[in-house]
């Protein structure tokens, strides 16, 4: 939810859907720290300003789901990546027992952490 804000307060519109868990979620807070700078970084940085980012952390089949889609900007085709973000996301995610997926389909870009629950 501080990522909501951060965005708001920055020019974006966030619709949310933050769910309670019931459980308890380990994890190493400078690591996943680290993910949410980097899917946030990217948000920033891609994302249209004129359509709502979407953000959710839903609790499913014993983990928790945290999703952040947005619809990408019109941008110079020159501008290139070098996805470092999303392989630390990945190798986080996994250290963690879980997952990291990021997707572009349509202009919508999804990045999504799951991660097991205790």
């Amino acid at each position: 939810s501080e990522r909501a804000f951060e965005l708001e307060s920055q020019g974006f519109t966030v619709e949310s859907d933050f769910r309670e868990t019931g459980r308890h979620l380990r994890v190493n807070v400078e690591l996943l720290c680290r993910m949410c700078d980097n899917i946030f970084s990217n948000v920033r940085k891609y994302a249209d300003r004129a359509v709502p980012v979407n953000i959710s952390c839903i609790p499913e089949n014993g983990q928790v789901r945290i999703a952040v889609q947005n619809t990408a900007a019109p941008r110079d085709a020159t501008v290139e990546s070098t996805n470092i973000g999303i392989k630390t996301c990945e190798s986080g995610a996994a250290a963690h027992g879980g997952r990291f997926t990021a997707r572009s389909e349509d202009g919508i870009f999804t990045a999504e952490l799951m991660l097991p629950l205790e």
